[in-house]
């Protein structure tokens, strides 16, 4: 199965929550979300394949596309190197049954700004403020995996 054709999974570890996203090889979304690190076997659980992987996820979902019952099957793990990243990626190769990278995550957070307004069109009293002035109402780990997921995508080629 080439990369365009895959289900890449991004992560954004940090030291109170890790943000997902599913993604396909040609870098729409699936479906994204933040899981708490308490509730990290959860992660165990889908990289082990232990039932569907966006059923096992799905009490952190934040964003989601509607893409039937299909069973998805993980070709890649992208794990951005940032804040508590070392013992994140040792746990995921420990349990991913594919291919795992890690990838600079630099910037992720100002390109997760922008996904969100462009999934979450701003109010129109939100549109007369500058870009940059612009705050989601919510934290954007997920969107941020999904960034990595796409570097890690064009990393793999």
């Amino acid at each position: 199965m080439g990369i365009h054709n895959a289900v890449v999974l991004g992560l954004d570890p940090g030291r109170d929550k890790i943000g997902f996203a599913a993604v396909m090889g040609d870098k729409s979304l699936l479906f994204s979300g933040i899981l708490p690190a308490q509730e990290s076997d959860v992660l165990e659980r889908a990289l082990r394949r232990e039932g569907n992987i966006r059923d096992i996820f799905s009490p952190w979902l934040r964003e989601c596309v509607d893409f039937g019952t299909e069973e998805l099957e993980l070709s890649l793990i992208v794990v951005g190197n940032g804040t508590c990243s070392g013992p994140l990626i040792d746990r995921v190769r420990q349990y991913a049954l594919c291919e795992v990278l890690c990838v600079d995550e630099r910037g992720t957070t100002l390109e997760a700004r922008k996904r969100y307004w462009c999934l979450h069109h701003p109010s129109w009293w939100q549109r007369v403020l500058p870009r940059g002035m612009r705050v989601p109402p919510r934290v954007l780990d997920d969107l941020a995996a999904w960034v990595i997921a796409e570097r890690g995508i064009d990393k793999a080629g």
